[in-house]
């Protein structure tokens, strides 16, 4: 069984998609699989992980209809092998051929259900690195959580039955499912935060983040996954984001 399950979700995505497959190819650590879920790519994106596919062993490309970010990372997960996944999409990549490793490193020091670090992102030319919840104690974050989702996806792994046992992600959110399964599973006592950036989180006029309407919708979201679970009186969910 591999320590790592890496999840790609791809749908015309030839523009990035070689940058994001180069980078899982340069790893030093090869304690992983890499589980490719395409919706029906009709540009240049399947010749690109055709190509890799030959370069490699451990890809496992699988084709379907549409279903939707939550529905298709859930489908992922069915077919993951790995211990710990990291969701890793098709234009985003890491940042450098040793953060395997060190994320490894670090999981095997502290034992933890889920680790992430700061967060990276790609604006224009520039690549920034965000650690604001370094500062913070497992318990700050986990009260910070309650109003917003700060912890980034893109440097998040998790323990993959932990996943499963939540139910893995809701599909009733377009946008927000993250922070949904985030409020299910944390507590402050199951993660550790590091501090080198590992993935690289690209962010262009294309990403569903960055258009002004998902914006908006994004927050709504958030804003009622927040309330479903931390409004007085306070909602006992499943998982709690608890202190």
């Amino acid at each position: 069984m591999p320590l790592f399950t890496i999840i790609t979700l791809t749908l015309n995505r030839d523009r990035y998609i070689k940058a994001c497959l180069d980078s899982v190819l340069s790893q030093s650590c090869k304690d992983y699989e890499h589980i490719i879920i395409d919706s029906k790519s009709t540009d240049r994106t399947l010749q690109f992980v055709g190509e890799y596919m030959t370069q490699t062993n451990k890809c496992f490309l699988h084709t379907a209809a549409p279903l939707g970010i939550a529905n298709s990372m859930n489908y992922g997960l069915e077919k993951a092998k790995g211990a710990y996944v990291v969701f890793l999409h098709s234009d985003d990549w890491f940042y450098n051929k040793s953060a395997l490793e060190y994320v490894k490193n670090f999981i095997l020091q502290t034992r933890k259900d889920v680790v992430f670090g700061p967060k990276t992102m790609q604006l224009g030319k520039f690549i920034i690195n965000l650690r604001l919840l370094n500062v913070l104690s497992n318990y700050q974050i986990c009260n910070v959580q309650k109003y917003w989702n700060f912890i980034p996806h893109s440097s998040l792994f998790m323990k993959t039955q932990l996943i499963r046992d939540a139910g893995g992600f809701d599909a009733k959110y377009k946008y927000a499912m993250d922070y949904d399964l985030w409020c299910r599973t944390l507590t402050k006592d199951n993660f550790a935060m590091y501090d080198k950036p590992t993935v690289v989180f690209r962010r262009h006029k294309n990403s569903a983040s960055f258009k002004a309407g998902n914006t908006l919708e994004m927050a709504k979201e958030i804003i009622g996954i927040s309330r479903h679970y931390f409004a007085q009186p306070r909602k006992k969910g499943p998982g709690t984001v608890s202190s």
